[in-house]
């Protein structure tokens, strides 16, 4: 089984955009079914997530910009420059995160330590490959890094504006998470947008099909800003 956790981590870095985002897919199986990853698989699929992020300013600077040349579909498009490969990577990173800290050895420590009244900090004597973990803990720092609230909150309300009308499932996911953080106390970094939240054109897009599905959930968001305001 670690072989072939291997080959699919080798696909990933190396395949393409298709074969990538079936990796990620098939590496959350194996996760939840097998816990099959190796320290150093987990440490390469780290190094693989952090390559994405810094491939994505380019990127975006090459395929989004005004002056853009229009992108071939014929074209192969590799799994570490890929959007749909970087979305389907921070799935996997979570499940990641859940499947194995349970098996590293300052997981035990640590719970040892506390079950007699102390605390440990600090990576466990035993770790047979202390360049794995600090990857894996450098590869969680990060994501957290990336996810900081009062940014967070305002990436949603602009991703809401820049959402294309037929996004509909998309849209979904994202009022669910912008209700979650409306729920925080980090709804404050919204009051100087609030403006924004109470344009329909923003909050449900110009399609009838938006309009219908979305009208529900996203007026309930909005209440529940306005009544924690």
């Amino acid at each position: 089984m670690s072989s072939f956790s291997g080959r699919v981590i080798h696909a990933l870095r190396h395949d393409n955009e298709a074969n990538g985002v079936t990796a990620c897919k098939i590496i959350i199986d194996l996760l939840r079914s097998f816990r099959s990853l190796t320290e150093e698989l987990v440490a390469e699929y780290m190094k693989i997530l952090q390559d994405v992020f810094r491939n994505m300013r380019g990127l975006v600077l090459e395929t989004l910009c005004e002056d853009s040349p229009v992108l071939d579909p014929n074209v192969v498009v590799p799994s570490i420059r890929s959007s749909k490969v970087l979305a389907e990577m921070g799935m996997v990173a979570v499940t990641v995160s859940q499947s194995h800290c349970s098996l590293c050895p300052s997981q035990k420590v640590r719970e040892d330590y506390e079950a007699m009244g102390s605390y440990w900090s600090g990576m466990a004597p035993t770790m047979k490959n202390p360049q794995a973990y600090m990857d894996f803990i450098t590869g969680q720092i990060k994501m957290v890094f990336y996810v900081a609230y009062d940014m967070l909150i305002l990436a949603a309300l602009r991703l809401m504006q820049n959402l294309p009308s037929n996004g509909i499932q998309a849209q979904k996911d994202l009022i669910v998470v912008l209700r979650h953080l409306i729920g925080t106390q980090h709804r404050k970094a919204l009051l100087p947008q609030i403006d924004k939240l109470f344009d329909e054109h923003i909050l449900l897009g110009d399609g009838v099909d938006s309009k219908e599905t979305l009208r529900p959930s996203v007026y309930a968001s909005v209440a529940d800003l306005v009544h924690h305001v």
